[in-house]
């Protein structure tokens, strides 16, 4: 079997046909689709069942509700593909999903194949240029760019080979509250030496059922941007790298700890702090993810890091209301 398709599902009775539909109405059988239902309390389960008797290569499995990154594990645990791709239950993928998928594997044998991203609100789109690399240091250059792009901020972007996930054990963290994406993309990319890729939008994100996050105070947010970049350091410090690559990756880590900082601190605009206040709590963030002493060695980071360097409270208040 060449893929394994993994897909959570949780109170999704109103999305989930949409999705699954997606899936298996293409022109391609060799794959398998793995529904996880996380314990949800709607009518999930019973569509789940319906698609498990309709299709011999559809997997339906009942859990408790364990959590996103937990069901995803569970999936990568009974995956039998040779690739294995996320899906969520909320979205759904493009006509031509399998096909560009499975010519640019076949054709290239990839570790990891990325593709854009698009989002039902029609107002923006994750473009991922085109890139192709067998060279490892020219690889983990690609991986930062790609970052920077804000094309490694998801898994579901993504095709993964599964032999390189089983030997490495590369798992999601299920205590990490956000930012498992994340995580979970870098430390599989650590790994990777042919990399391919597609400005093809693959992959349709419905936001209408997206939780908006960014409208809600989040109490420990500064706790878990940290957290997230101390499982990517730990990651990066495990991974068999030599000297000149090493760099390279850490580099990812380094700008992402410092936009950490500065996420956290437009955090705070939300509570009913003064100025004075405010640019306390700034100054104890910039302490906290400037305490594992990580150094930019490019002149971009250097810029963006310096006001979290100087711990300035003024400054980063000054660019967070203004931002």
């Amino acid at each position: 079997m060449k893929y394994s398709v993994v897909v959570p599902v949780y109170n999704a009775e109103n999305t989930l046909r949409r999705c699954v539909d997606s899936i298996m109405n293409q022109n391609f059988t060799d794959m398998q689709l793995i529904l996880i239902n996380d314990g949800s309390p709607d009518n999930s389960g019973k569509i789940c069942e319906e698609y498990a008797k309709k299709y011999d290569n559809v997997l339906y499995i009942e859990q408790e509700n364990s959590g996103v990154s937990a069901t995803r594990n569970k999936g990568m645990d009974i995956a039998e593909g040779e690739y294995i791709l996320f899906v969520d239950s909320d979205d759904y993928v493009s006509d031509d999903y399998f096909e560009v998928i499975d010519n640019a594997v076949s054709a290239h044998n990839p570790d990891v194949f990325i593709f854009s991203m698009a989002y039902t609100d029609g107002n923006r789109e994750k473009i991922c240029p085109k890139i192709y690399s067998t060279d490892k240091i020219t690889t983990a250059n690609k991986f930062y760019e790609l970052s920077n792009n804000s094309m490694m901020n998801s898994m579901l972007n993504k095709v993964y080979r599964r032999s390189i996930i089983e030997e490495n054990k590369i798992r999601l963290n299920p205590n990490l509250p956000i930012g498992e994406d994340v995580v979970y993309a870098y430390t599989y990319s650590l790994y990777v030496t042919v990399l391919e890729t597609t400005d093809k939008c693959l992959y349709i994100v419905d936001e209408d059922n997206t939780d908006s996050l960014s409208r809600k105070r989040r109490d420990s947010l500064a706790d878990s941007m940290y957290e997230l970049n101390v499982d990517m350091c730990n990651a990066l410090d495990k991974a068999p790298l030599d000297k000149k690559v090493r760099k390279i990756y850490a580099q990812t880590v380094i700008r992402g700890v410092y936009f950490g900082a500065y996420s956290s601190c437009r955090e705070l605009l939300k509570y009913d702090y003064t100025a004075k206040q405010r640019r306390k709590k700034i100054r104890e963030i910039c302490k906290r993810f400037c305490s594992r002493g990580l150094k930019p060695d490019c002149l971009r980071t250097w810029i963006i890091a310096l006001p979290v360097r100087l711990k300035s409270g003024f400054i980063i208040d000054f660019m967070i209301k203004h931002r």
